[in-house]
C-alpha cells in the first residue's frame, strides 16, 4: 500500500487510508466484494485490486460486522461516494474502543467525521488516562446516536478508583450523555455529590443507569429532587459500588439509607423506578429490605 502511495494523487492517500483501516480492523475479501457488485467503483476496484489484494489474503477470516461497516463507509467517504453511507449500519452495529490503544485513537481518526446515523452500543475504556483523546472524540464524534454506553476506567485497582474524578470530564458528559438513548453504564469513576446529582441530571431520560465499582460520597442525603424531575428511569445498578474500599455499604450503612432517602425524594423517579441492582457487596438483605420500606419502596425489585 506505501508503494501504492508515493505515487501521488487522492487515489494514493485513499488507498494508505484503506490499508490502515484494513490492517487494524481484519476488513478482508467483503470489501473488495463489496466495491466489486458496484459498477461505478470499476475504476477504484481495479487500483484496490492492484494494490491491496496480496495483502487482503493474508488477513484473519473473521470480521466485527459493526468495524466492516465502518470501514466500508470510510471507502464510501473517499471513493466519491459510491455508496449510501445509511445502508451500512443495522440496528445491531456497536464499538468497543480502548483509548490507551494508539492504533485504536488512529482508527477513531479516521471514522469520527463520519455521519453515523445510529450505534446499538459504544464502549469506551481508559477515558481519564487518555482524557485528550475522550475530549477529541467528543468534540468531533458525538453526532451519533447511540442506544448504550459504557464509559470505563479499564482495568484499574479499586484502591486507585479514588483517583479517577469523574468531574474531570464533567464537560465531556454533556457533549455525549445527551445523545444516549437508553443504557448508560460507568465503571470505575470517583464521584462526588456534585457530579452525582450532574450525572442523575444528564441521565434522567435514559431507561437504565448502572455505576460499576464506583466510590459514590454520600456522607449526607443527596438533593435529587429537581435531578431527577421527569425522570424515567427503570433500573438503577451500583453494582460492586459497596465494595470496603469504595462506598463499604456493610461498615457503613447509612450510607446506603442516605442514597435511598435522596432517590426518595423524587416522585417522578418512585413512579418509574422498577428494579435496583446491588450485586456484589451488597448492604445486607435485611437493611435493603428495611430502608426500602422506610421511605416507601417497597414495591422496588432488588438483586444482589
Amino acid at each position: 500500500m506505501e508503494e501504492y502511495a508515493n505515487e501521488g494523487g487522492n487515489q494514493g492517500k485513499i488507498m494508505t487510508e484503506v490499508s490502515e483501516l484494513v490492517t487494524r480492523r481484519r476488513v478482508r475479501e467483503e470489501v473488495l466484494k463489496e466495491l466489486e457488485e458496484n459498477k461505478g467503483a470499476e475504476k477504484f476496484l481495479k487500483e484496490c485490486k492492484r494494490s491491496a489484494l496480496k495483502d487482503v489474503e493474508t488477513l484473519e477470516k473473521s470480521i466485527n460486522q459493526d468495524v466492516k461497516a465502518l470501514g466500508l463507509a470510510l471507502l464510501n467517504s473517499k471513493a466519491k461516494k459510491i455508496y449510501d453511507p445509511e445502508n451500512f449500519f443495522d440496528p445491531e452495529s456497536s464499538m468497543v474502543i480502548n483509548l490507551k490503544d494508539n492504533n485504536e485513537s488512529k482508527f477513531m481518526d479516521c471514522v469520527q467525521s463520519l455521519k453515523i446515523p445510529y450505534l446499538r452500543k459504544i464502549e469506551l475504556s481508559y477515558i481519564l488516562k487518555c482524557k485528550k483523546r475522550f475530549k477529541k472524540l467528543c468534540d468531533s464524534s458525538f453526532t451519533w446516536r447511540i442506544g448504550k454506553t459504557y464509559l470505563s476506567n479499564g482495568g484499574t485497582a479499586i484502591k486507585a478508583v479514588k483517583k479517577l474524578k469523574i468531574k474531570k470530564i464533567s464537560k465531556e458528559l454533556s457533549q455525549i450523555l445527551p445523545k444516549i438513548l437508553h443504557h448508560v453504564t460507568f465503571s470505575c469513576f470517583d464521584i462526588d455529590q456534585k457530579q452525582l446529582l450532574r450525572v442523575f441530571s444528564l441521565c434522567r431520560d435514559k431507561r437504565n443507569l448502572i455505576f460499576k465499582s464506583c466510590k459514590l460520597h454520600l456522607g449526607i442525603v443527596p438533593e435529587l429532587s429537581k435531578a431527577l424531575d421527569r425522570c424515567k428511569i427503570s433500573i438503577l445498578g451500583f453494582t460492586n459500588c459497596g465494595h470496603p474500599m469504595l462506598t463499604d455499604w456493610v461498615n457503613e450503612p447509612q450510607l446506603f439509607d442516605n442514597l435511598i432517602k435522596g432517590l426518595s425524594k423524587s416522585e417522578d423517579l418512585c413512579k418509574s423506578l422498577t428494579s435496583i441492582c446491588l450485586e456484589r457487596n451488597p448492604p445486607p438483605i435485611s437493611d435493603i429490605t428495611k430502608i426500602l420500606k422506610k421511605y416507601h419502596l417497597s414495591h422496588i425489585n432488588f438483586s444482589t
